[in-house]
C-alpha cells in the first residue's frame, strides 16, 4: 500500500542570483529540503531523449549498452527495454540518471513527456493517478480523462491536475501528443544516433520536482523573478503567479540558517533536537546510517525504556528522511536504529520511515525491520550526491578528507 502524503506546509522556493549561477533552496517549515547551485546556462542530460543504437546486451548485467550519439553511451536495464530487443537495433530511449563516478547514463526504452498537470507514456497501458488523492479527487480526474479518448491510457496524472479546470487536460494531453509524433518523425528520418529532443531546462526541472506541495517561488532580484516567471510561464500561468520578488536579507529561514543547515548535511554526524544523534557512513555500496541515543533522557527499564527508544527512533525516522533527500543518497540505505523488542512498536517505527518519505520526489523502497534493529531502503539515484556537489579531495591530505569547493563558499552566494 502506498502511503498516503502528509498534509503538511507548502514548499516555497528561494532563489538566489550570482553572476555565473542561481542557488536553489527548497524549504518546509524553516527546514531545508533540496538545495542545488545550477550554473549559468547549465544543462542536464535528465529527461534527454535518443535515437540510440544497441551496441551490447549483458545477460550477466541483465542490460544493454546503448550508443546515443554525440558521444554519449547509456546503461539500459532489460526491464526497461522492449521485448526481443536485439544488438544493433535502434530504438527510442530516455536518459533518467547522468552519468557520475565511471557509470555510464542510465536510460529507459520507455520514454515519458511530462508536462505541468499530466504526463505522457506512449508504452503506458492504462492511466496512474497521483499518491494520496481521495476517492472524491480520483472520480473527478477519471471524468476528466473520459474526454481524451484512446490518449487516455498513456496518461499519468500529476498532483496539479488535483481541482485543475477539466477543460486544461484534453488541452495539455494533446499538446504532448503533437510532441511526442514530432520525436517519432525525426526518428524515422535519422540515419544513426542522435538527440531527438533535449532535456528540460534544469531550474525549471527543480521547480517540476516539487510542484506536488509548492506554494511560493521566492527570487532576489526583480530581474531572476522576471527570468523565473516567464520560464514558469512555458509550463503553466498558474505556476508563473506563484513567482515574486523577495530580498535576500528577508528570508525566512534567514541565509545564515540555510547556511548552518547545508554544512549540517555535509556532516557525518547530525544531532537531533532530543540530544540523539545519526552517524553517517558511506561506502561505494551503501551509505550506513547509526542512530545512538546520544544525551537524550531515557526513562525507567522494561516497557518504560523500550517508550523512550521508540521515542529517539521515531524523531530518527523523520531526520532520516529528510536528510537523505537533501544529501541526494541513492542506491542502498542501511539504517541501525535502537533495538525495539516489541514488534508492534518496530512496525510503528517502519510505518512512520514510509510516511516520511512518502513526499520525496524520487522514489523510496522501504523494507521490513530486522530483529537486530536493522531498516533497509533503496532510494533511486538522481545523480550525485550533495556532498560529491559541493565538496572536493582535501590538497593536502588527498583524498582521506572532503572540504567545501572555495569557489562555491558561501552556499547560498554573497549577492549581486
Amino acid at each position: 500500500m502506498t502511503p498516503r502524503r502528509e498534509r503538511s506546509a507548502p514548499l516555497r522556493l528561494l532563489i538566489a542570483t550570482e553572476k555565473a549561477s542561481r542557488r536553489i533552496a527548497a524549504v518546509r517549515d524553516d527546514r531545508l529540503c533540496d538545495f542545488s547551485i545550477m550554473g549559468a546556462g547549465e544543462t542536464s542530460l535528465i529527461g534527454q531523449i535518443y535515437l540510440g543504437r544497441v551496441t551490447k546486451i549483458d545477460r550477466g548485467l541483465e542490460a544493454a549498452f546503448v550508443d546515443c550519439g554525440v558521444g554519449q553511451v547509456g546503461f539500459l536495464p532489460l526491464r526497461d527495454a522492449p521485448p526481443g530487443m536485439t544488438e544493433g537495433q535502434s530504438l527510442i530511449v530516455q536518459a533518467t540518471r547522468e552519468p557520475f563516478d565511471g557509470k555510464a547514463m542510465r536510460l529507459t526504452g520507455r520514454p515519458v513527456m511530462t508536462g505541468y498537470r499530466l504526463s505522457l507514456a506512449p508504452s503506458a497501458k492504462s492511466p496512474t493517478y497521483p499518491d494520496g488523492i481521495t476517492d472524491a479527487e480520483k472520480q473527478g480526474l477519471q471524468r476528466a480523462l473520459g474526454t481524451i479518448g484512446d490518449l487516455r491510457r498513456n496518461i499519468s496524472l500529476r498532483p496539479p491536475a488535483i481541482g485543475a479546470d477539466a477543460a486544461l487536460l484534453p488541452a495539455e494531453a494533446e499538446s504532448l501528443q503533437v510532441k511526442w509524433a514530432e520525436i517519432e518523425s525525426k526518428a524515422a528520418a535519422a540515419r544513426g544516433p542522435q538527440i531527438l529532443h533535449p532535456a528540460p531546462e534544469p531550474l525549471l526541472e527543480f521547480i517540476r520536482a516539487h510542484v506536488s506541495s509548492l506554494g511560493e517561488i521566492l527570487c532576489d532580484t526583480r530581474v531572476a523573478a522576471t527570468q523565473v516567471a516567464a520560464l514558469c510561464r512555458t509550463l503553466d500561468d498558474d505556476l508563473a503567479e506563484k513567482v515574486t520578488f523577495h530580498p535576500r536579507r528577508d528570508w525566512l529561514p534567514s541565509v545564515a540558517e540555510l547556511e548552518e543547515q547545508i554544512d549540517e548535511a555535509l556532516a557525518d554526524e547530525v544531532v537531533l533536537p532530543s540530544g540523539a544523534m545519526l552517524h553517517f557512513a558511506a561506502t561505494r555500496a551503501m551509505t550506513v546510517i547509526d542512530v545512538d541515543s546520544g544525551k537524550a533522557a531515557l526513562e525507567g527499564v522494561g516497557a518504560k525504556a523500550e517508550r523512550s527508544f521508540l521515542k529517539i527512533n521515531l524523531e530518527a525516522a523523520t531526520e532520516v528522511a529528510g536528510q537523505i533527500r537533501l544529501r541526494n543518497l541513492g542506491g542502498i540505505v542501511v539504517i541501525d536504529f535502537i533495538d525495539l523488542r516489541a514488534r508492534e512498536l518496530r512496525q510503528q517505527l517502519v510505518d512512520r520511515l514510509r510516511t516520511a518519505v512518502a513526499g520525496d520526489p524520487q522514489p523510496v523502497w522501504v523494507g521490513a525491520m530486522s530483529r537486530l534493529g536493522l531498516l533497509e531502503l533503496t532510494r533511486q539515484r538522481g545523480g550525485p550526491t550533495l556532498a560529491a556537489r559541493l565538496l572536493q579531495d582535501c590538497t593536502i591530505c588527498g583524498s582521506r578528507h572532503r572540504v567545501p569547493r572555495e569557489e562555491l563558499r558561501p552556499w547560498i552566494g554573497s549577492g549581486i
